[in-house]
């Protein structure tokens, strides 16, 4: 005699299809928010922004510069991009990205073409 109960994997067939479901609109919102971060036209004041916080600001940086730590230095101009400059989130970092990139090769041109101990 030959049973007929459901074998487990065809039990498990409306869940994975829930599960991929649920994951598939999550890549294609993520996708969406990417996009729109990214690409989103941007009309912003860069005049307005609170002095003394960007000072702050500011100063944290050239400490993370001087003290050579680069993710911190990183970190600190997107938070400035974000909080002083009203950059979205994923912009921030890349804005951010971009400044530490320049501005770390820049120091480190500036080193490497540094006149060496007793040579003026």
């Amino acid at each position: 005699m030959r049973e007929t109960s459901k074998s487990p994997t065809r039990s498990r067939g409306p869940a994975r299809t829930v599960v991929r479901s649920v994951i598939a609109v999550a890549l294609v919102s993520s996708l969406i928010y990417v996009t729109i971060d990214l690409f989103w036209p941007l009309q912003r004041d860069l005049r307005q922004f609170d002095a003394a916080a960007v000072g702050a600001l500011e100063t944290k940086m050239w400490r993370s510069y001087y003290e050579r730590e680069p993710v911190a230095l990183f970190l600190e101009v997107a938070q400035t991009l974000r909080t002083q400059y009203r950059f979205p989130w994923l912009r921030s970092f890349l804005g951010a990205y971009h400044a530490s990139v320049a501005f770390l090769a820049r120091a480190t041109r500036l080193l490497c073409h540094a006149p060496q101990h007793g040579q003026y």
